[in-house]
């Protein structure tokens, strides 16, 4: 990381691609007029061409000819993007001949390689090999780039996307996808919301033909493949996704798309979509997509191989999937004028959402390659590596200097400003972002990170102009060198203390070791600073004597619903409004608004809670003069109104024959029993049915069982999903769900697949009922299939 002086690209000198045939030479001589328009288009092209010899009959050159040219291509630095004239056949010929160690020493630069169809041998190998992202996008020699279609008056699509991404000028893209019913002829409309990973795909039988080589990944752990083919019989993609399966090589894998399958069986009329229906169920439980957006089509919209991706529901009820080659995670450093890029495979709390427009390079795998090529003045090191990560390892060995996020980020953010910090075992994120949106309604600009999906801002992050900075202050440890918790670098001037419970097993034996680290967090406020202590909750009341036998300096303001407090709640009722949606009313007694009568859409009294602690905190602010907004009760209910909650937090998906459906995250006891508690307050007279996935680290262990089994049997029927297994836990820690099912009693029962749960459970709701999915996980996306199916038949 390096502090920004001058911007990357010159706008005075134009981009420069090179075109190689690596494959098949075309069939008509279709490249000059292609290259005629690449330099109409601002766009030098550097190609060499190569006679025409019917010795060589397919292919465009002798694999080894090929070899050279694709190497001088990878190898020079007059350009950055490299792309191939068309796919046909060879190109795996080609894959042994390249100097691989040749190309891992000298290479100037990682270059981009675009193409599709045969070019995917060449894709696959060079991330495999050299750690290369490339674009899987349209080729100019090909009857599907059109004669004209980069001239400005009628640029294709798919061209415009890419000439954007080869000019700098986007850094992502996306495309439209549908879900695939695994059990019937067709598509429907679902999809997780929370489907995200490393992207990778390409040709199907170019990429099976692979299998085994050096030239594929070995995991696909975390990816999101897609695939398409062009003349293919159903019975041989039938066999490759067998191969796939049986390899090993779908495990862990996230989702799968699957483009256009051209020429499909050809003899077979209308075989697609049983042919796309029995590909997603050998599959099992992955969710699948279909998508006529890229493959031997046009318009073929470029997808970025090796870079981050998510699907995510659209307005319409359709999904989309986007990438992007950026780590948002770098996103403060960007916007504070460092030049940043990165490593990564797979997911990092505790941003996952879109930032193409960062421009943040980000290369993977992880490879001592990228830190060399980098030059990098301060290295962050992410919580989630260990000793043996090779880039890490390259890092100690250097003697390059260092850190952790959450200690540049208190350091150079939050240091500065004004830190008011979030805690809590549950309710961190909802909390930050009511705050976040409220300090911005009033009129301020303040800095924030969140640790999810706030629907109020685009983004999970902002550096403003402010003096607060807003942070959800995480007691999870920070790094590998550093096992103390993130929120003792956050500088808390103002500290939000929610509950504190025992959470996260596998690195805290104990409450009372994470009480302790939060003592540490109220010893370092500064004298004129504030602690925020929901004492309702035991774990806070307790950490409130303990901090109070300690010489008093900080102000302790304590908020109850229950208990006399410096802020109390009073008349706290629930009641659902003429479209069905919850409303919550209470009254909160604050210091400078009187009895502050306010309303909310958040269910339950925990909700209630957060918003009084957002209260407080906001009057503190601006007592201190902090704010320049002046506070009064109409602007506080304004933001509490436009306030539109994170995503995931009793999300209401679908309702139909006097259904409804919905989704939490809560992953915790206390968590599932707010939950249930908020839901029966507003809804007495329904059945609630619970269906619950236990997916992240503490709920696979059976610390927790006992009490699952009693927060869940507050429901009237609860669906349990199968538990992952997870090999580092010993046998004698791990959940038992059968186990848990049978301390809840007839009404519960454990599921050995999600089909399973998903056909029972509809089966089993009537009008009338509502069912609520709680996982920390995708569930495997069939709440989505469920309402889906609501939407479906009650159109």
């Amino acid at each position: 990381m390096t502090k920004k002086t001058t911007a990357t690209n010159s706008k005075n000198v134009k981009p420069a691609i090179r075109i190689v045939r690596a494959s098949s030479r075309e069939q008509q001589d279709l490249l000059p007029a292609k290259l005629r328009e690449f330099e109409r288009a601002g766009i030098r092209v550097i190609f060499e061409d190569l006679p025409a010899d019917p010795d060589w009959a397919y292919v465009a050159a002798p694999a080894e000819l090929r070899a050279i040219l694709l190497t001088t291509a990878l190898l020079e630095n007059e350009s950055s993007v490299v792309l191939c004239a068309r796919g046909g056949y060879g190109a795996s010929d080609v894959l042994p001949l390249l100097p691989w160690d040749t190309l891992r020493k000298n290479a100037a630069a990682p270059k981009l390689l675009v193409g599709f169809s045969d070019t995917s041998a060449l894709h696959s190998a060079l991330w495999r090999q050299l750690g290369w992202v490339g674009l899987h996008g349209p080729m100019p020699a090909t009857t599907l780039w059109a004669e004209g279609a980069i001239e400005d008056n009628k640029i294709s699509p798919d061209v415009g996307c890419l000439l954007d991404l080869i000019r700098g000028q986007s850094m992502g893209g996306g495309i439209s996808l549908r879900g695939i019913a695994p059990h019937a002829r067709g598509t429907i409309e679902t999809v997780s919301p929370d489907v995200d990973g490393w992207l990778f795909g390409g040709c199907f039988s170019v990429l099976t033909n692979l299998i085994g080589t050096p030239y594929l990944p070995e995991s696909f752990d975390g990816a999101i493949l897609f695939f398409e083919d062009i003349g293919e019989h159903p019975a041989r993609l039938a066999r490759f996704i067998n191969q796939w399966e049986q390899a090993g090589l779908l495990r862990g894998v996230r989702a799968i798309v699957w483009g256009s399958l051209t020429q499909l069986g050809q003899n077979i009329p209308d075989c697609a979509p049983f042919v796309y229906s029995e590909l997603a169920r050998r599959v099992g439980g992955i969710p699948s997509f279909h998508s006529t957006d890229f493959g031997h089509v046009a318009p073929n919209w470029p997808l970025g191989i090796g870079t981050r991706a998510w699907i995510a529901r659209q307005a319409d009820g359709t999904a989309r999937l986007e990438w992007t080659g950026m780590a948002s995670v770098a996103g403060l450093l960007q916007e504070a004028g460092f030049e940043i890029c990165g490593s990564d495979v797979g997911i990092y709390p505790p941003m996952s959402t879109m930032l193409e427009e960062l421009g943040i390079p980000v290369f993977t795998p992880y490879d001592p390659g990228n830190i060399k090529r980098a030059k990098p003045d301060l290295v962050v090191i992410a919580n989630a590596l260990s000793r043996g990560n090779p880039e890490l390892e390259y890092v100690l060995d250097s003697g390059i200097a260092y850190t952790s996020f959450p200690a540049i980020c208190g350091d150079t953010f939050i240091k500065p400003r004004v830190g008011v910090v979030v805690t809590g075992t549950h309710g961190k994120t909802t909390t930050t972002s009511i705050l976040a949106h409220m300090l911005t309604e009033l009129g301020e600009d303040p800095s924030f990170v969140v640790g999810g999906i706030p629907r109020n801002f685009p983004r999970s992050f902002h550096l403003g102009t402010g003096k607060a900075f807003v942070i959800e202050g995480d007691e999870y440890d920070t790094a590998f060198f550093d096992k103390g918790p993130k929120f003792l670098h956050y500088y808390p001037h103002h500290l939000i203390v929610n509950n504190l419970e025992f959470d996260h097993a596998d690195i805290y034996p104990n409450v009372e070791a994470i009480e302790a680290q939060f003592v540490k967090l109220c010893g370092i406020v500064p004298a004129d600073g504030v602690i925020f202590a929901n004492v309702d909750d035991p774990g806070v009341a307790r950490l409130v004597a303990k901090i109070s036998t300690k010489a008093k300096v900080v102000r302790v303001a304590t908020l109850g619903l229950t208990q006399d407090a410096d802020i109390s709640v009073e008349g706290v009722s629930a009641s659902a409004n003429g479209a069905g949606e919850q409303l919550w009313t209470a009254t909160i007694k604050t210091r400078t608004l009187g009895d502050l009568t306010i309303k909310t859409r958040l269910s339950g009294k925990h909700n209630i809670a957060n918003i009084a602690q957002v209260i407080a905190c906001v009057e503190s602010l601006a007592g201190q003069g902090h704010l320049r907004a002046k506070l009064d009760a109409s602007r506080i209910q304004a933001a509490l109104n436009s306030f539109k909650s994170v995503k995931r937090r009793l999300d209401h998906l679908a309702s139909g024959g006097g259904i409804d459906v919905y989704e939490d995250f809560a992953h915790h006891p206390t968590a599932v029993g707010l939950v249930i508690e908020g839901f029966r307050a507003v809804y007495p007279q329904r059945r609630l049915f619970v269906a619950f996935d236990p997916r992240n680290a503490t709920s696979r262990r059976n610390v927790f069982q006992s009490a699952f089994a009693e927060k869940l049997g507050m429901a009237d029927r609860v669906f349990i999903g199968p538990c992952p297994e997870d090999k580092r836990i010993p046998e004698e820690q791990r959940m038992n769900t059968g186990a848990m099912a049978e301390a809840i009693g007839g009404k519960a029962k454990a599921y050995a697949t999600h089909e399973d749960l998903l056909a029972e459970l509809t089966g089993a709701l009537k009008p009338g009922d509502a069912v609520i999915f709680m996982s920390s996980g995708s569930f495997n996306g069939i709440q989505h299939q469920l309402a889906e199916k609501l939407r479906a038949n009650h159109a």
